[in-house]
């Protein structure tokens, strides 16, 4: 036996010297199926579990000359999410009763995915401090668990079992500050009570607005009672990263927020690999390159420094769609409006794409801060470098109801139209998936089992694949659909008021989403300088589509400005909490960013591509559709190359629009 491995067992033996067993435990890897299978049955949609990582305990230093308090000196491995997946410990001791054990792990599960789901972390803004944090994630905490016994019952008793755990494991309160002694007092308070029921202290069935607004009411007033160091997660709720500027001073939190993010630019938007876009390069054959997934010649191969843009180059000659040529319905669409197709490719200057955003810098596309006025959204200054704050206020409108006829008469003229869409979208509706010859699965795949009895009675060794698995009919995609309504949208155009045109497009587009099976909304927006950002929702994520959202789109009319950073933002931010892993934002408009104080010309153009940049950061794919034919001088340094199509003939907008969700949604 070599040297090396007789020293390497003797090293192993030993450490194992009065080294006290392992105690028995249950592994994620052999239960993290069933709960995946659980969290797709329950939330109907897939969601990943993950094994977390332990947190680092303080070291050497806090714990002796910084003197860290006792009770956040212990290292742990703490459940969480990031977003997209559910973080789980690696093993659970069972303390010789592995079914319990196994209720744990569910129950772990379901408060990482109920959190996911909500948009708990979503709303946990940049910058709070960690009293606000831990407040804050006290009042989702109970929320979650409300949720949890509403649509699990069956885990009422685990849940009572966590929190008597968790209660019985709290640290001694000596060493805590008045701070931390009243965090404390409310943490222990609402683990006595029962899941669901309501705290005398906490926030009565909080959403995660009202949960972050009692936070911060308790924060001000414990601010002033000294300091606060943070108190232990609670092993049941998980936890959550600290944002950015917690703990720090309200003045240094203020000056940090103001340092603009390092920015790179890149040749293309980042689409990762959820659906490449439909190209409108000036060069064709680049284009059609990045389309089968290879990098164009121009294309760089990573993050690069911004550079100036270069001259503009002459278009091509020849008619270069940007979607694929109308033909058969397209053209009978055309004699109801004026027959065109869409804009050849731009002659666009080759201008870096919108940058992408630090990590640091991510959060400000769902950081949207709540005011007596509405949502404030900071805005960037190209000027500056940095962040102004608030930049713009972004006020919610109610949608107003127009004439419920006018629906059915476009619908009754566009009835073909809207035949083949339906069929067209039903083809690329999500199916449930069924895989045979699974070692786990939801039922036994007789084929396989009949394989494995004749392997058997012919003395081979039977497979044990056996089952049958069925994975859920869910695509994990979201879209939302944004649409400029500025004043500019009452100029006609042959027959048309661009605002009819916009209407006949959200009214076809519905129609398309609603056979498409996947979760979809709609807001306009408009502004009147930055106090004023108004979006109106025509139909949100969780409602049908029917008659009212019909309604509220036959009454659409032009007014004001087009403040898009702001508006860009706020739909980030809304398709953010949604939780899926695809998210795709289309964005319709008729002309340059801008309103009626200070955004205008650069200003605008670059505090919307920051916000393009923001929503790509949090993984959202934008896209915009235009009819500005000067939009080749600014579109591309707002989405990218890659990122718009010009149409030249407006008519064609709304069969655009689909060809556009179809080829995405076919890649």
């Amino acid at each position: 036996m070599p040297r090396a491995s007789l020293v390497q067992r003797a090293i192993a033996a030993l450490r194992s010297v009065g080294r006290a067993p392992e105690p028995p435990s249950i592994h994620l890897d052999d239960v993290r199926r069933r709960l995946e299978l659980l969290l797709a049955a329950l939330y109907e949609r897939e969601i990943p579990v993950a094994t977390a990582k332990a947190e680092p305990g303080p070291g050497l230093l806090r714990r002796t000359i910084l003197r860290a308090p006792a009770h956040l000196r212990t290292p742990r491995v703490a459940s969480s999410t990031d977003g997209v997946r559910i973080l789980l410990p690696a093993t659970i001791a069972t303390d010789g009763d592995a079914e319990a054990t196994l209720r744990h792990y569910r129950v772990l599960a379901m408060e990482q995915a109920e959190r996911l789901t909500r948009g708990t972390l979503a709303h946990l803004p940049a910058g709070a401090t960690r009293l606000e944090r831990d407040l804050y994630l006290l009042a989702e905490s109970a929320a979650v668990d409300a949720e949890i016994v509403r649509r699990a019952p069956g885990l009422r008793g685990a849940l009572v079992d966590a929190r008597v755990s968790a209660l019985a494991a709290r640290p001694p309160v000596e060493g805590m500050t008045e701070a931390e002694r009243e965090v404390e007092s409310l943490l222990r308070a609402a683990l006595a009570t029962e899941p669901g029921a309501a705290g005398a202290e906490l926030p009565d069935g909080a959403d995660p607005a009202a949960s972050l607004a009692w936070a911060r009411e308790h924060a001000a007033r414990l601010e002033a009672r000294g300091r606060y160091r943070g108190v232990p997660d609670v092993e049941a709720w998980g936890t959550a990263p600290l944002t950015t500027g917690g703990g720090k001073s309200s003045a240094r939190r203020e000056q940090e927020s103001q340092e603009p993010p390092p920015l790179a630019a890149h040749d293309a938007p980042n689409l990762g690999r959820k659906a490449p876009m439909m190209m409108m390069d000036a060069d064709p054959a680049a284009a059609t390159e990045e389309r089968k997934g290879k990098p164009g010649p121009n294309a760089q191969k990573g993050p690069a420094p911004a550079s100036p843009a270069q001259p503009a180059k002459p278009a091509g000659g020849g008619a270069r769609d940007g979607a694929p040529r109308s033909s058969g319905d397209d053209e009978d669409f055309g004699k109801g409006l004026d027959a065109g197709a869409a804009a050849p490719a731009t002659d666009a200057p080759e201008v870096e794409a919108a940058p992408a955003v630090a990590a640091s810098g991510a959060a400000v596309a769902d950081a949207g801060t709540r005011s007596a006025r509405g949502i404030d959204y900071p805005e960037w200054d190209c000027e500056l470098g940095m962040y102004t704050r608030p930049g713009a206020t972004v006020r919610p409108h109610e949608a107003e109801l127009g004439d419920a006829e006018w629906a059915e008469r476009v619908l009754a003229w566009q009835a073909p139209v809207v035949r083949r869409l339906r069929v067209e979208f039903e083809r690329l509706r999500a199916r449930r998936i069924r895989l045979t010859a699974q070692k786990d699965g939801d039922e036994l795949d007789l084929a396989a089992c009949v394989r494995a009895l004749v392997d058997r009675r012919t003395g081979h060794a039977p497979d044990d694949r056996m089952y049958m698995a069925v994975r859920p009919a869910r695509r994990e995609l979201s879209i939302l659909l944004l649409v400029d309504v500025s004043g500019s949208t009452t100029e006609r155009l042959g027959a048309h008021r661009i605002i009819d045109l916009e209407k006949l497009t959200i009214l076809l587009a519905s129609e398309a989403f609603d056979a498409l099976g996947d979760r979809y909304a709609i807001q306009t927006f408009s502004s009147k300088t930055a106090r004023n950002v108004r979006i109106r929702t025509l139909k949100d994520f969780g409602e049908r589509n029917g008659e009212t959202v019909r309604r509220r789109i036959a009454a659409l009319e032009p007014e004001a400005f087009t403040r898009m950073g702001a508006a860009v933002r706020h739909a980030s931010a809304q398709l953010a909490r949604q939780g899926t892993s695809h998210q795709l934002l289309l964005i319709v408009s008729d002309g340059r960013p801008n309103d009626d104080d200070h955004y205008k010309d650069t200003f605008a153009v670059e505090d919307a591509r920051q916000a393009i940049a923001e929503a790509r950061q949090l993984g959202i794919v934008p896209f915009c559709l235009t009819i500005d034919r000067k939009g080749a001088s600014y579109l591309p340094r707002i989405f990218g190359a890659a990122g718009h199509v010009i149409l030249r003939q407006p008519d064609q907008m709304p069969l655009a629009l689909t060809r556009v969700v179809r080829q995405l949604l076919r890649a």
